[in-house]
């Protein structure tokens, strides 16, 4: 492996920051349109019009989300955009420098150049004195490629599982709310004629019942859980109310 040189980023991209153009919401809803409108965490509106066409990477100049990080400070962009005045906007000048560049500020400590105690800020002064460490140029271009190739897999999974997941959506409303389960015949339960009895809620199939979570569960309430019992691992699961969304239980770990 090379040598990694210690770069600073005016060196390797430029930014371009005075071509962004912030605009209000009132204005945005004027220019309902295709294009994405991107502010400091990603895409803010769509509008009809764009001051970027090519790739770009964006990164984070203010808000909670530079200490926070719970969506990616830097981001690489393609295609045709507008950016407001919310994030820094640079393109490299190598190739895949821009995914590079990305990477690196995803994982880097960016805290000891962060400035305001009620707004956090990353002005573009401490963003030009970062210091960006890399190989010579085909081992940067390799690794980029590896992260890339990862990354694609990554987001092929991540759609594999959504739809996974409007499947057992659909399959929990087909049978649980429809009625159509299979029978013992493996037809669809109600619209197969199967016996159907009225109740407070409406029709339900012979043999259910109408009841409360509370008849067949035990709430604790009160308990000051730590937070490993938030892991799998624990054995145990703590439900929170961003757990649960439209009849299902959903963990993101």
């Amino acid at each position: 492996m090379s040598e990694w040189k210690e770069n600073k980023l005016a060196d390797i991209a430029v930014v371009q920051n005075r071509k962004r153009i912030p605009l209000n919401s009132q204005q945005r809803e004027n220019m309902r349109g295709q294009y994405p409108y991107y502010g400091a965490s990603g895409i803010v509106d769509h509008i009809n019009d764009y001051i970027f066409d090519g790739q770009y990477v964006l990164i984070s100049e203010d808000g909670e989300n530079l200490k926070s990080r719970k969506t990616p400070i830097a981001f690489t962009v393609n295609g045709k955009f507008w950016v407001n005045n919310h994030a820094h906007i640079l393109k490299g000048n190598d190739e895949l420098m821009n995914e590079f560049i990305t990477y690196y500020f995803q994982n880097l400590d960016i805290n000891p150049f962060i400035t305001g105690a009620v707004q956090p800020k990353l002005n573009l002064e401490n963003l030009l004195s970062i210091s960006i460490f890399m190989p010579e140029r085909e081992e940067r271009i390799g690794i980029t490629k590896l992260l890339n190739s990862l990354d694609r897999k990554i987001e092929n999974l991540r759609k594999q599982n959504e739809t996974l997941e409007e499947i057992a959506r659909s399959i929990f409303k087909h049978w649980f709310i429809n009625f159509e389960f299979p029978n013992a015949d493996g037809k669809p339960y109600k619209s197969s004629g199967e016996a159907m009895v009225r109740s407070e809620l409406g029709d339900i199939p012979e043999g259910w019942n109408i009841g409360n979570l509370g008849d067949i569960v035990e709430v604790f309430m009160g308990y000051p859980f730590k937070s490993d019992l938030y892991t799998f691992e624990s054995g145990m699961r703590v439900v929170r109310g961003e757990n649960v969304s439209l009849g299902f239980l959903k963990w993101d770990t």
